[in-house]
Order: C-alpha cells, then sequence, then structure tokens
C-alpha cells in the first residue's frame, strides 16, 4: 500500500475477522522487520474470540520468539482487566492501563506506517463492558465472554497508510509506558 491509501473489510463472524487480521498482520510484520506494534482497546477480548484462542495465545508466542517489542495501551480498569494484563505482559508484551480519548470502541494496531482499525458495533462494546464490570468468576467470564462474541454479527476492519497518523498513535499507546531510546530513534517511532 501506498502511503494515504487504505482499505476496508466487513465480516459478519469474529473469528473470521481474527483469522484474516491475523493473516495481514503476520504478513505486515515481515514488511516491518524488528518495529516494535503498538496496540490499543477498552478490553482484550481477542483471547475469547470463538475458535480463535490457541491464535491468540501463538500470536503474542510470536513477539516472545523474536524478541520483538509490542506496547498494549488497555484502557478498561476492572478486576478482569487487571488480570488479563498480567496475564498477556511477558518481556516482550508490554501491557498498561492507557485511556486513549476517542478511542473506546475501537481496537487499533499500528505496525510501521500503517494503522490497522477494527471497530464492533456500539452496542455490542457496550454489552462487552457490562460483562467486564459484572464478570462474576473466571470460569463463567469466558464462557460468557465466548458466547456473546459467536453472536456478535458485525465488524469492520480498516488497514490505513498514514505515517502521521501511525506516529500519532504511537506516542498516544505508549504515553504511559517506557519505550527504549534506541527504538524511537532507530524506527523513527515518534
Amino acid at each position: 500500500m501506498e502511503e494515504g491509501e487504505s482499505l476496508r473489510w466487513v465480516f459478519n463472524n469474529l473469528s473470521h475477522l481474527d483469522a484474516f487480521w491475523k493473516h495481514v498482520a503476520f504478513q505486515i510484520l515481515e514488511d516491518y522487520p524488528g518495529v516494535p506494534v503498538f496496540m490499543a482497546a477498552q478490553h482484550a477480548i481477542w483471547s475469547f474470540a470463538p475458535e480463535r484462542q490457541e491464535s491468540e495465545k501463538d500470536f503474542y508466542q510470536y513477539f516472545k520468539d523474536n524478541k520483538r517489542n509490542i506496547y498494549y495501551a488497555v484502557s478498561g480498569d476492572t478486576a478482569m482487566d487487571k488480570k488479563l494484563q498480567q496475564q498477556m505482559k511477558h518481556e516482550y508484551v508490554h501491557v498498561e492501563k492507557t485511556a486513549l480519548s476517542g478511542e473506546s470502541h475501537s481496537h487499533i494496531v499500528v505496525i510501521g506506517d500503517l494503522v490497522s482499525i477494527t471497530k464492533l458495533r456500539k452496542s455490542d462494546e457496550e454489552v462487552i463492558q457490562k460483562m467486564y464490570e459484572d464478570h462474576g468468576s473466571d470460569i463463567n467470564f469466558s464462557e460468557k465472554m465466548i458466547n456473546f462474541l459467536k453472536l456478535v454479527s458485525r465488524a469492520t476492519f480498516s488497514l490505513e497508510h498514514n505515517k502521521e497518523k501511525a506516529q500519532m498513535l504511537r506516542k498516544k499507546i505508549a504515553k504511559d509506558m517506557y519505550v527504549p531510546k534506541d527504538d524511537v530513534e532507530k524506527f523513527g517511532l515518534w
């Protein structure tokens, strides 16, 4: 994709969206070797996507295996958010609670100059928010979230080549995180 170009897809099934997104993401990761990845979401829901839990584990394992940093800003502040953040963290996956104004219903990933944004319907995000607030036991939460995500019938995924937007989002996402100065300079992160 050239600077200024963008693509948009609509999915009727989150499992299909996740499979497609991961295929695209791994291609982009190859095109931007070593570049840190920046992500932001209200809640880390993708490990609950029906039939996609193993692929989510594999995605984070990729960063560990390749010694590549990922900076993930999660704005949710529930007990379940905190538990999932701790489970996701390792030497190369940096997860922090960071609120991003205006982005509460978006799932953002920035790799190099490419910005990927996944959006669910606002009503679906509201149900997810309520589930995180009233999660009950961990076992019930996982089952309920998986079952709910099976019902999500519309989501959009867009991919945009926009250097300025990528720099702005990386800076917003990492505002509460330590990003090594060498990486900032080497990859022109902001």
